[in-house]
């Protein structure tokens, strides 16, 4: 994209004229020479440069600063501005991007004052806006390049102008061509646009590009070319080996832009470039298990700074580093924690930079850290109590662990359980662990209608885990899907009885209509009967026909015929659960 800068107004502009000139009526002298020149005479000459006085015997005269060819095109861009656009120079001292250019501006031919730069671009700059010009007058343009120690080029190249009102876009077929380009990339050409007032030169395109045909947005372009361009290289597209679809429009020094339509497509070329690392720059020791790496964030071409991913690699030296597995993996961010490690062992660390398309860096930078040494478990009270206990969930509380080495927030709690008291089996996995530091959980999935029994131990961040006995016990309640529509569908809900589209009494204990036909319903076959009454078993018609209760209508459910009458077992889950709510859980 061009860049521009701007006289602040025509009275600047005039000030740096005034000093023009070579001699007066009176045969003064206010010639000023500019930068590696110095005056002989009324003459600016190059430093270095001398006169033999005639004799042949002539100095090669030692020219200092940037290569530059100057100026390119100098282009109105309104009545009162005119749009001035170079070509990059090369410095032997400066880097392209922060070489800065000088714009000396006349309103005659030669008419600069090279001691007194009418305005300076910023580094790196191909193009400058002038303005507050003065309308239909004419001005003649030098640019000469300045690198970092201010060595300034000498060229004398020149363009003139004058400041008119432009209103007319340029002439521009619109892209001719679109190919794949490494770094999921896309070269787009053209041939020049042609304007009646802007030289080639001056002209910048506008790219718009879209992922599905004809849906480019063209109010906004998403890349701009240098001016004088007949291609770009779109990168940074959002997927490599991707089609993508494009529109370039050319605009003139005035904005001018012209409004063709032509579409070219191109699939994005592969991303082959790792992103630019330097890897770690530090790394410390945490505690026993962990060890903190930082790292300043990496540059990819195509992958975003937030997406790179950084992994962590370990060796027992510099020279074993295992570069296939790493220890730990962070995606963006300038720093990792990577734990599991041993306590008191030495670490030397690898940091590598990993962009979306898994192209990793190459750096080799070691830091080395040590683990501390842990062997003593935390100091824990257990579990402190045991509450909200419905059929599949509990929940548990207990109070911080102290730990000589782990911070009280890396400490974590394994929940042992048993369906007996003091039955829990410490050697084998712990039913749950909690998140590091919290001081309670929920357990779920736990069974119901169960009496459990529940010991929880602390466990430092080197893997030190107390012993404490502490237990506690809770009875989950009876769960009407997992104990008594299990009842029903294996003994009432079978064949032709209590199932399918005329089931017995109008019953239909089918799972999931079941809880519906039964809780503060009617019974069918006896009047002002309810078939479950909600915490009243003795009261409800259901469990009355399971018992062979006095006062029933009929005989025993399930029939003693059909082979499935209930056990006891099974008919105290029904009464426990309508006495406990008669919940649908």
């Amino acid at each position: 994209m061009s860049r521009t800068a701007s006289i602040a107004s025509l009275p600047a502009l005039t000030v740096g004229l005034v000093m023009l000139g070579c001699g007066g009526d009176d045969g003064g002298n206010n010639v000023s020479c500019g930068d590696g020149t110095h005056l002989e005479g009324t003459t600016c000459v190059l430093n270095g440069s001398t006169d033999g006085g005639g004799d042949g015997d002539e100095t090669t005269p030692v020219v200092k600063g940037p290569k530059f060819d100057g100026i390119t095109s100098l282009s109105s861009a309104s009545s009162t501005s005119l749009f001035v656009t170079w070509n990059p120079a090369t410095d032997a001292l400066t880097a392209t991007a922060l070489i800065k250019y000088r714009v000396y501006v006349g309103t005659t031919a030669g008419g600069q004052n090279y001691s007194a730069a009418t305005l300076t671009s910023p580094p790196g700059a191909s193009s400058v806006l002038l303005t507050g010009l003065t309308p239909g007058s004419e001005y003649f343009v030098v640019v000469r390049a300045v690198n970092a120690v201010g060595e300034e080029d000498a060229n004398k190249v020149e363009k003139s102008a004058k400041a008119l009102d432009d209103s007319k876009a340029p002439t521009f077929d619109g892209a001719t061509k679109a190919e794949s380009a490494d770094g999921s990339a896309v070269k787009l050409s053209w041939t020049p646009a042609k304007d009646e007032i802007t030289a080639t030169e001056g002209i910048v395109y506008l790219v718009y590009y879209a992922a599905e045909a004809g849906k480019e947005n063209l109010t906004v372009p998403s890349f701009v070319s240098a001016p004088g361009a007949t291609s770009i290289v779109v990168k940074g597209l959002p997927k490599p080996k991707t089609k993508y679809y494009f529109k370039v429009r050319a605009r003139d020094a005035a904005g001018n832009t012209d409004l063709n339509t032509v579409e070219v497509s191109a699939e994005s070329g592969p991303d082959v470039a790792p992103p630019t690392f330097s890897g770690c720059t530090d790394a410390t020791t945490k505690d026993a298990v962990s060890i903190t790496v930082r790292w300043n964030p990496a540059t990819d071409d195509v992958t975003p700074q937030g997406a790179i991913r950084y992994n962590v690699y370990a060796g027992k030296d510099a020279k074993s580093v295992d570069f296939t597995k790493p220890l730990g993996t962070f995606t963006g961010g300038d720093s990792g924690l990577v734990s599991g490690l041993k306590p008191s062992t030495e670490y030397f660390l690898v940091c590598k930079a990993q962009d979306a398309a898994d192209n990793e860096d190459d750096n080799k930078s070691v830091w080395v850290a040590k683990t501390s040494e842990d062997g003593t478990p935390p100091n824990f009270l257990g579990l402190e109590s045991v509450t909200n206990v419905t059929a599949t969930t509990a929940d548990l509380a207990w109070k911080d662990a102290i730990d000589d080495k782990s911070a009280t927030a890396d400490i974590v709690y394994d929940v042992y359980e048993s369906t007996t008291a003091g039955g829990q089996d410490f050697t084998a996995p712990p039913r749950a662990t909690s998140e590091k530091g919290a001081t309670k959980m929920t357990l779920t999935g736990i069974s119901p209608a169960t009496k459990l029994f529940w010991v929880v131990r602390a466990r430092d961040a080197a893997g030190n885990r107390d012993t404490n006995k502490a237990e506690k016990s809770g009875t989950t309640a009876v769960s009407y899907s997992l104990n008594v529509q299990t009842i029903f569908t294996a003994n009432c809900a079978t064949g032709t009885c209590h199932r399918g589209t005329t089931p017995a009494a109008g019953l239909s204990l089918v799972e999931g209509v079941s809880y519906t036909n039964i809780v503060g319903v009617a019974a069918s076959g006896k009047a002002g009967a309810i078939r479950i009454v909600k915490s009243n078993s003795t009261g409800s018609y259901v469990y009355q026909k399971v018992t062979n209760a006095a006062g029933i209508v009929g005989e025993l459910m399930p029939p003693p015929a059909s082979a499935g009458s209930l056990s006891t077992t099974e008919k105290d889950l029904i009464k426990a659960w309508i006495d406990q709510g008669a919940l649908n859980n």
